[in-house]
């Protein structure tokens, strides 16, 4: 019983340390039952508002609140899908209702430190070429967002403006959303400065595990 008990405590400190990516509790045998997988974290979360495994990055801001996803720009292997946001709620790294492999799965990308980022107040260094960073312009594509613009310009701060990704320059929010999250800060299309200079609002993309457009609050006349 000892054994077993180290074996089990060691899996459980690992899944901390770089190469926890590699641990199977999060993975699945096939496409078929990753894919049944999401579908059903979706059915049996109505309350998540922003979800992924890695592979597909969820939200209820389709049609009337109905399910909405983008895949990844790179392939990558799915893991166990887990939740960041719900309803009327901030966005919330550290879901206690998930459970182990959801917890695991959401670590996939983060490394401890002592000087890293994390919303939950925890050192994390996430990968920035992990999928959903926020940085992959693919990723962001999403029908609320006509215009997606670099929140520091490229020719005013070269390859610096890569590491501060993007802001929706032209909003499409639908009625039935009154909150809407995860489009960003900055000038918009037509928006005169009226003599003074917009300043878009930094984000560290490191600080969440993955970022994305998610409604916080419907309105209180949507359906």
């Amino acid at each position: 019983m000892r054994i077993k008990s180290a074996a089990i405590l060691s899996g459980v400190i690992l899944c901390f340390l770089p190469g926890a990516a590699e641990n199977p509790q999060i993975y699945y045998r096939s496409g078929v039952a990753a894919n049944a997988a999401l579908a059903s974290f979706d059915s049996k979360n109505p309350d998540c508002q922003l979800w992924t495994n890695w592979q597909k990055m969820c939200s209820r801001t389709g049609p009337n609140g109905e399910t909405h996803c983008v895949s990844s720009s790179a392939p990558v292997r799915p893991s166990a899908p887990f939740c960041v946001a719900r309803t009327d709620q901030p966005y919330d790294d550290s879901d206690t209702s998930a459970s182990q492999a959801e917890r695991l799965s959401h670590s996939r990308y983060c490394k401890r430190t002592t000087t890293g980022h994390s919303s939950n107040g925890e050192n994390c260094s996430r990968d920035l070429s992990r999928p959903f960073s926020g940085l992959v312009l693919k990723e962001r594509s999403h029908p609320w967002c006509a215009k997606w613009t670099p929140v520091l310009s490229r020719q005013k701060f070269g390859a610096k403006s890569s590491r501060y990704g993007f802001y929706c320059a032209d909003r499409r929010v639908p009625d039935w959303c009154a909150w809407p999250e995860g489009l960003g800060y900055g000038r918009q299309v037509g928006q005169s400065s009226a003599g003074e200079e917009i300043i878009p609002v930094l984000f560290n993309p490191e600080s969440r595990a993955i970022n994305g457009i998610y409604c916080r609050r419907r309105a209180p006349n949507a359906r």
